[in-house]
């Protein structure tokens, strides 16, 4: 929660029923509305109330709506609800959450274990590169050389039994 930068006109006004008097704020006017040239209206003064921060979550259904989060913010006393020094989106939020728990050094350090863990991921790919280029190439030479027994064992047994067809003949 946060105190509201907001500028309101107060007016005088009776609860429903009770006719109890209360004051109520007419008008609200952001300091960003004086800075893009429109001029403040007369009799307004600080708003006093405080800021709530709500986020919304939209699940969008799985046809052509995509999901997201919105941020919307509300004063409790003047119902203002445009703050543009505020964050915005989840961009906004979490660069601003960010900025307070992540020092350079911590960065620095971060982002050095993650090169390192990334070197090390492509060493273990090369190295399992390599293995597999080894076994690769002997399981080509066993089948090379179990092509060769087989043709050997056809040929011989061709050779018999030509030899047998020979004998036979005879």
């Amino acid at each position: 929660m946060m105190p509201c930068s907001n500028m309101v006109l107060w007016v005088d006004a009776r609860k429903k029923g009770s006719g109890d008097p209360y004051q109520k704020a007419k008008k609200w006017h952001s300091w960003w509305f004086t800075y893009c040239g429109q001029a403040e209206p007369e009799g307004m003064v600080p708003c006093t109330g405080t800021v709530k921060i709500e986020l919304e979550t939209h699940y969008g259904n799985g046809c052509c709506d995509a999901g997201g989060t919105s941020i919307l913010y509300k004063c409790d006393v003047c119902k203002g609800g445009f703050y543009p020094e505020m964050p915005q989106d989840t961009e906004d939020l979490a660069e601003l959450l960010n900025e307070g728990f992540i020092t350079k050094a911590k960065g620095t350090a971060r982002a050095k274990a993650h090169i390192a863990a990334h070197e090390a991921q492509i060493e273990r790919q090369n190295k399992f590169r390599e293995e597999s280029k080894i076994k690769f190439a002997a399981n080509r030479a066993k089948a090379a050389e179990d092509r060769k027994l087989r043709a050997e064992g056809k040929a011989a047994r061709k050779k018999a039994a030509a030899a047998k067809k020979k004998a036979a003949k005879s």
